[in-house]
């Protein structure tokens, strides 16, 4: 019991300080500000008042008619569903690397440790997750509730127990996820792009759920709410489960608990058994045997800018956790250049609405959203943690090892953004096709003709030169910019204590405030050039902020060279 009072103090510890950026390395002695520490915290609590706004949205079409209607226990059983499908997909990435390839297993578990108190400490650390995580749904479930259908202490009290129950459940659900595929992925040479191509299927159909689906939920549960009712009362624990957090039976509280309860103590159970065969052969754990095959042999002698260049490309593709969680936008490019494409007319609406001036700048911001989440940089330098003394023994500069990070993300980042590009360029010169397909609907045609807004999509030659230019030069001057300034936030507050990359590239403060500063570096140009089209032509600022952003990949480039390198040198091995 000692011992997992221990190793649970010295895991919440790590938590609490990932979450407020400070630095689990005990090297660094250097700790955060109280005033850092602060930001941090209002920046992860504006992240989850904007997730609870968005459930809360939901929850508030549907309270009303489900009161009037008496269906409690559906509402409640809606809102435990939500719950438990949000902390899956919050938890499921994380299980398998906090669980099964933590740096620390390999040395806690030569101790005199059971395997069994290790899984479970870093089970409850995944516990709170989904708490966290659920309550961003829960809150604002019970309240508009509440409010609607009135305050009942027992209604409060069931649910609430259930609420924590729930989150057991969805606990047994990621740990035997991440199970599996620590178990299958143990037999497979590719690991990493199998795990990438199951994580981008598992978050497209989320997304789809976000998105479309969730209209077409909303549209469902307003309508048929008496068929959806039949639907989900007709499986028993569902209806159990929403009638005894409606407070309306202690008999099916009491099933509900047991029903909630046994997967997670069998999943646990299951786990604490296999818990040591599992950690030793997955991750890096796993005792690995190379082969060299001659045909596969590269006995080039490479320049040090091309090792360095090959060392970081083959960390990244080792990596699922750091190639999915910090090259998302990557995927987001892709797909915006084929829904582009497939959304042709509609994008030609909007270009109607917004005015044809704003066409070559439209495409550029829609380019730059999608690199704000890409931040390989960000993290680069934390995931040196257990290398750094390799860095530091190879015969190469910390010039040359700052401008090899920088350029993996200048690299990955060119051909998608260049693919969303061409297709900006290609719209760009079909305007008048695009604009007379649109027109050919009549029902469009006559609106638009009826609101005095037939489009107006002439441009000069130089105005065509210019959004050209733009939309191909501006996305990859701001790709340089702000994967150089994630460089600089990654050796301005490293994290070199982690016991799991999903730590670093989720949860880092480095990553934060790369993500929000370029969502914040993006917004001023957009806004400036809406509202100073009056002042002066959209060209003329297109041509500003190629200047603007050239000029800042100078300085950025000067601060790594100087400030970054002087940074990394400090850093403890």
């Amino acid at each position: 019991m000692n011992q997992f009072r221990v190793l649970l103090r010295v895991q919440m510890l790590s938590m609490g300080r990932r979450f407020t950026g400070g630095n689990i390395n005990e090297k660094q002695k250097k700790k955060k500000s109280l005033l850092g520490t602060a930001g941090m915290a209002v920046l992860w609590a504006i992240a989850g008042l904007a997730f609870m706004y968005l459930f809360g949205m939901v929850f508030f079409v549907i309270a009303e008619p489900f009161a009037a209607m008496g269906f409690d226990w559906l509402y409640m059983t809606l809102a435990f569903l939500f719950c438990a499908m949000f902390m899956l997909v919050g938890t499921v990435f994380l299980a398998k690397s906090q669980l099964f390839e933590a740096k620390d297993n390999a040395i806690l578990l030569p101790m005199p440790i059971p395997p069994a108190t290790i899984l479970l400490v870093r089970m409850t650390g995944l516990y709170l997750m989904n708490l966290l995580w659920g309550a961003m749904v829960y809150l604002p479930a019970i309240v508009i509730w509440i409010w609607f259908a009135g305050f009942d202490v027992l209604t409060l009290v069931f649910s609430l127990v259930l609420f924590f129950a729930v989150g057991l459940f969805a606990l047994a659900l990621s740990c035997l996820l991440g199970w599996v595929i620590s178990r299958i992925s143990a037999h497979i040479r590719n690991k990493t792009l199998v795990t990438v191509i199951g994580s981008v299927a598992f978050l497209a159909v989320y997304y789809w759920l976000c998105g479309a689906g969730s209209t077409k939920l909303l549209g469902l549960l307003t309508k048929q709410s008496e068929l959806v009712a039949q639907t989900l009362g007709a499986v028993a624990p569902l209806y159990w489960i929403g009638n005894a957090a409606a407070g309306e039976n202690a008999l099916h509280f009491l099933l509900s608990l047991v029903i909630l309860f046994v997967p997670f103590a069998i999943v646990t159970a299951a786990l604490a058994k296999t818990f040591l065969s599992t950690v030793t052969n997955s991750g890096q754990n796993a005792a690995k045997k190379t082969v060299y095959r001659a045909e596969d042999a590269d006995f080039r002698v490479k320049s040090r800018a091309e090792a360095l260049w090959k060392r970081e490309n083959a960390h990244l593709l080792s990596s699922a956790v750091y190639l999915l969680n910090a090259g998302i936008g990557l995927i987001f490019l892709v797909v915006g250049a084929v829904a582009v494409v497939w959304q042709w007319n509609t994008l030609a609406m909007y270009m109607t609405l917004f005015g044809w001036d704003l066409a070559g700048a439209i495409f550029v911001l829609l380019t730059c959203m999608m690199l704000c989440m890409v931040i390989f940089t960000a993290p680069s330098v934390s995931l040196e943690a257990g290398t750094l003394w390799q860095l530091r023994a190879m015969p190469v500069s910390v010039t040359e090892i700052l401008h090899a990070k920088w350029k993996l993300h200048l690299v990955w980042c060119a051909v998608p953004s260049a693919m969303m590009s061409v297709v900006g360029v290609v719209f760009l010169f079909c305007a008048d096709r695009s604009c007379g397909a649109l027109l050919s609907d009549p029902m469009m045609g006559e609106a638009l003709a009826g609101a005095g807004m037939l489009p107006d999509v002439r441009m000069n030659a130089f105005d065509m030169a210019v959004n050209t230019a733009a939309i191909l030069i501006l996305p990859q001057l701001f790709s340089a910019v702000t994967g150089g300034i994630g460089l600089l936030l990654g050796l301005k507050y490293p994290n070199l204590g982690w016991t799991n990359e999903a730590q670093v590239v989720k949860q880092g403060t480095a990553v934060m405030f790369s993500m929000f500063g370029n969502m914040a570096m993006l917004a001023l140009p957009a806004l400036l050039t809406y509202f100073g089209r009056k002042i002066m032509p959209v060209s003329v600022w297109m041509l500003v902020w190629m200047a603007v952003f050239a000029g800042a990949l100078f300085l950025v480039k000067r601060g790594i060279e100087t400030w970054g390198v002087k940074k990394f040198e400090e850093l403890p091995v």
